[in-house]
């Protein structure tokens, strides 16, 4: 009987993400609101475009929003599906601006969404700083 020896090397090829994509883009809408166009879609592929499952996923302002006291709700990292999608289907503004941009984060690979506009008060520190949005309304003098 002659006995032979066998070396196996088992190597895991893990994906990179390398693309990050907003398949559906965050619509114009109100303060404290689900956004509208949503849900929100983001695609994750590596170098040559393969979808990338089980890839985390985060949601962020992209550059710190135009409201400094705004604050983006939902749930803000979703991991991707099957075909390297992650939906976010709760997220919400909750001050109102123009303006406002999305960055979605996997691994180094970001994308930023196309801008939208959230109406609604954004509360800044001045009553003399000007806002997006709202109107004026001038009312004269009562005389009784």
């Amino acid at each position: 009987m002659v006995s032979q020896s066998y070396t196996i090397n088992v190597v895991s090829v893990v994906q990179v993400p390398a693309n990050v994509t907003f398949v559906t883009q965050p619509g114009n809408s109100v303060g404290g609101q689900i956004l509208t166009g949503s849900p929100v879609i983001v695609q994750v592929t590596d170098n040559t475009g393969a979808a990338i499952p089980g890839a985390n996923v985060t949601m962020t302002f992209s550059p710190p929003p135009p409201c400094s006291a705004a604050t983006l709700s939902g749930t803000l990292t979703q991991p991707t599906n099957a075909q390297g999608q992650a939906t976010f289907s709760d997220l919400s503004v909750d001050r109102g601006q123009l303006g406002y941009t999305l960055l979605a984060i996997s691994a180094n690979a970001t994308a930023v969404s196309n801008p939208f506009t959230v109406n609604g008060f954004c509360a800044t520190s001045s009553l003399s700083t000007p806002r997006e949005l709202h109107t004026e309304v001038l009312l004269g003098t009562a005389r009784c």
